[in-house]
C-alpha cells in the first residue's frame, strides 16, 4: 500500500472545500505514475473521492464506489447529498453497499441501476478480537458500550436505558468507551442518579485496546439510530459477548438472532431485551461465539468478491462525455448546471494537460510488489543455503 498526502483547505474540520480543478493535475499525475486501471473510492461525503472519480472518468479509467452509510430521505443534508449522487452515478462503473438494506436505501435515494450495485459486507480480523480465557466469579454482569457518543449512535437512548437497567438489576454494571459531543450528557446522568459505582466511563478508546475493553464484559449494547452494517457488533461477538441492539438499518443481516437480540428504538424495548440476554448468559459459550464469527466473516472472502467486481468493470465500455452531460441535464437538481460546467472544464483541462504535461514525461513509479516478491525469493534462497 502506498499513501499520497495531498494539500487541502479546511473550512470546518474535517470538512474539505471541494475544488475539482485544483486537484486535477495531482490526480492525473498519480494515475499515470502508478499506471492505475481502476479507481475505487469510499463514502459519498468524501471530498477527494468525488473529485478523483470524476478525474478518473475523464481519463478513461474504470471507477468503483463503496458507500458505508444510510441516509434519511427528508433531512436537508442527506437530500442534498442524494441529489449529488444521482449525478455522480453517471461516471461510476459499479457501486458496492455493505448490506442489502443499505443497497435498497441507496438505489431508492439516488435512483441507481440496481444491477450495477453489489452487496459486499464488512469483516473483521478474528485474531485481534478474541474472547477472554478467564471467567469472573464476582456475580456481576457487565454491559459494554463502545461507540462514538453522538445523536446518530443513539446516545440519548443509552442515557434512558442505563437507569432502567440499573433499577431492575442490582448486579449489572456498565462500561462505556467512547467520546463525542454527548459525552457530557452521560456524565450528567451518572452524576444526577449517583451511578458512579455502576457506570464506568473510559472516554476515547484506542483501536488496539478495544478488544481489552470488550473482554471485560458479558453483553454488548448498541443503541444506534441508523446502521448500514455495524462492524462493532461483529467485534463484540467475536470477543465472546452476547449482543443487544436496536433493530435499525442492516443490523438484522449481520448475525443470527441468537447472537444479536434485536429491540425497537425505545428504552423499554432495549431494557427488556437486556433482560432476555441476562437469562441466556449461563448457557453462553464465549469460545463458540468467536468460532461462529470466524467461520462467517473473512477479509479474504471480501477481497475475493471485490476482485470479481474489478474483473467485471475493466471489461465495460467507456461512457462518452456527451452521454454523461446528457444524463446530468436530465436530472433536475440544484447541482445540474454546476456539474455540467465541471465536466466540460475537466475535459478541457485534460486536453491542455496532455499538451503541456505529456504523460511520456511523467516518471513511472517502481513496482514495489515485484521488488517485494524478488526480495522474498532471495531471502528464501539464503535460508535454504
Amino acid at each position: 500500500m502506498k499513501v499520497y498526502h495531498l494539500p487541502t483547505i479546511f473550512y470546518i474540520k474535517p470538512c474539505g472545500t471541494p475544488g475539482f480543478f485544483d486537484t486535477f493535475l495531482l490526480a492525473r499525475n498519480i494515475y499515470i505514475r502508478e499506471q492505475v486501471d481502476i479507481v475505487h473510492v469510499h463514502q459519498s461525503t468524501s471530498r477527494y473521492g468525488s473529485e478523483f472519480v470524476h478525474v478518473a472518468y475523464i481519463m478513461g479509467l474504470k471507477t468503483v464506489f463503496t458507500d458505508h452509510s444510510l441516509f434519511s430521505f427528508t433531512d436537508l443534508g442527506p437530500v442534498a447529498m442524494t441529489d449529488y449522487l444521482k449525478h455522480q452515478a453517471a461516471v461510476l462503473n459499479h457501486t458496492i453497499c455493505v448490506s442489502t438494506t443499505h443497497k435498497e436505501n441507496l438505489v431508492l435515494r439516488a435512483e441507481m441501476d440496481p444491477t450495477a450495485v453489489s452487496v459486499i459486507g464488512n469483516a473483521i480480523d478474528p485474531d485481534i478480537f478474541l474472547p477472554s480465557t478467564t471467567s469472573r466469579n464476582d456475580g456481576r454482569i457487565i454491559i459494554v458500550v463502545v461507540s462514538r457518543l453522538t445523536l446518530k449512535k443513539g446516545t440519548e437512548l443509552l442515557n434512558e436505558v442505563i437507569p432502567i437497567v440499573c433499577k431492575r438489576h442490582d448486579n449489572v454494571d456498565f462500561i462505556i468507551g467512547g467520546d463525542g459531543p454527548l459525552y457530557a450528557s452521560i456524565v450528567e446522568r451518572v452524576d444526577k442518579l449517583y451511578l458512579h459505582k455502576r457506570v464506568t466511563l473510559l472516554g476515547a478508546v484506542p483501536n488496539y485496546k478495544v478488544n481489552d475493553v470488550l473482554k471485560q464484559g458479558d453483553i454488548f449494547l448498541n443503541t444506534s439510530k441508523s446502521e448500514s452494517f455495524c462492524i462493532a457488533i461483529l467485534e463484540a461477538v467475536s470477543s465472546g459477548l452476547l449482543c443487544v441492539s436496536t433493530n435499525v438499518g442492516g443490523v438484522h443481516e449481520i448475525l443470527p438472532h441468537d447472537l444479536v437480540l434485536l429491540a425497537n428504538y425505545s428504552p423499554e424495548s432495549i431494557a427488556n431485551r437486556i433482560d432476555d440476554a441476562i437469562k441466556m448468559l449461563p448457557s453462553v459459550d464465549r469460545q463458540q461465539l468467536h468460532k461462529r464469527v470466524r467461520e462467517m466473516y473473512s477479509w479474504t472472502r471480501v477481497a475475493g468478491e471485490v476482485s470479481r467486481v474489478y474483473e467485471n468493470v475493466v471489461r465495460e465500455p467507456r461512457r462518452p462525455v456527451i452521454d454523461v452531460i446528457s444524463i446530468y441535464w436530465d436530472i433536475d437538481t440544484i447541482f445540474r448546471g454546476v456539474l455540467i460546467a465541471i465536466i466540460i472544464f475537466l475535459y478541457a483541462e485534460w486536453w491542455v494537460a496532455e499538451l503541456l504535461y505529456p504523460r511520456e514525461e511523467i516518471d513511472i513509479a517502481p513496482d514495489w510488489s515485484a521488488h517485494a516478491s524478488k526480495t522474498q525469493e532471495e531471502n528464501f534462497e539464503n535460508k535454504e543455503s
